[in-house]
């Protein structure tokens, strides 16, 4: 279901990516500290979460901070989530050997290879522009992209080794504030080429942006773009999706987690829309930043969106 949409192949209804993280360790049973220090408990805690939420496609390590903590950020823990706590000291030189990060690619090893579900396995990184802004500071994110190429690949790699059907990167607020600049283009070109050679497209999930930053994101030549929640904290309209889509791929609309009561109508005004356009449709609904997802609301929306059919 998820890969033919992806592809933009015809299907009955809408596919759904949900993206967890508090959710898996709640189902888990413990903190999400301990859940990510634990493959296991993290393995167990997505797989509850993706039969809860009638997912069609598993993603793993949908948490910002794993990638710049395995790059040599200093992380702290506040109210029970880690946050960037100031500039790298020293750049990791086997980023994907430490820390939450090196528990997150076992936990893809382990997900990846042995679930039986037919879900699609979803791998996420935090993107390098992102990447380069929580170890040097925004200011320095663009240009400072060039200086962690090699360990950042190697993290791409080590990602793609796992086999999932896609990677998608996240990127955050300021990723395009300047427009698309040749070092966007360069870093990313080398991210196609690394996870091309295990034939895995690439796709970026960005939140934090303005409507004027998106103009230029088709030059990056993803296989596909979803678009979350933008800098004044709105949803962006399925038009808005579409446009930032390059050739046939599926349109991935984000649902607002925070909520899940309003997620049924917009999902099915959504899948209306992308059928009438002729286009395949991703449903992705992000935890939410500030709250935990309204469960009995959630499921309630969730039976209501597995209803759709297009």
């Amino acid at each position: 279901m998820f890969l033919n949409a992806l592809q933009g192949r015809p299907a009955d209804r809408p596919a759904f990516l949900p993206l967890v993280n508090r959710l898996a360790a709640k189902l888990a049973g413990c903190s999400l500290q301990e859940m990510q220090s634990d493959a296991g408990l993290w393995t167990g805690g997505l797989t509850a979460a993706a039969k809860l939420l009638g997912a069609d496609a598993l993603a793993v390590a949908y948490d910002p901070t794993l990638t710049a903590e395995g790059l040599g950020a200093p992380i702290a823990w506040k109210n029970g989530l880690p946050r960037p706590a100031g500039p790298v000291e020293t750049m990791a030189e086997n980023p994907e050997k430490k820390g939450r990060l090196a528990t997150a690619l076992e936990v893809m090893r382990r997900l990846f290879a042995g679930d039986s579900s037919g879900r699609a396995r979803v791998a996420m990184l935090t993107g390098p522009i992102t990447s380069a802004a929580m170890l040097f500071g925004p200011d320095q994110a663009v240009g400072k992209a060039r200086d962690i190429k090699a360990p950042m690949l190697r993290c791409v790699e080590a990602a793609c080794e796992t086999r999932p059907d896609l990677m998608l990167l996240m990127e955050g607020q300021g990723f395009a504030a300047g427009g698309i600049t040749p070092h966007h283009r360069r870093i990313y070109a080398t991210v196609r080429n690394v996870a091309s050679y295990y034939n895995i497209p690439v796709g970026v999930f960005l939140r934090g942006y303005r409507e004027e930053d998106l103009s230029g994101l088709r030059e990056l030549g993803l296989d596909c773009l979803a678009l979350g929640s933008s800098v004044a904290g709105g949803f962006p309209s399925l038009e808005t999706a579409r446009s930032v889509q390059s050739g046939g791929a599926a349109v991935l609309f984000s649902l607002d987690g925070e909520a899940p009561d309003k997620a049924a109508d917009v999902a099915a005004q959504a899948a209306g829309a992308a059928q009438a356009a002729g286009s395949s449709l991703v449903l992705i609904m992000a935890e939410p930043d500030r709250s935990d997802f309204q469960i009995e609301k959630l499921r309630a929306a969730i039976e209501q969106i597995a209803l759709i059919r297009v």
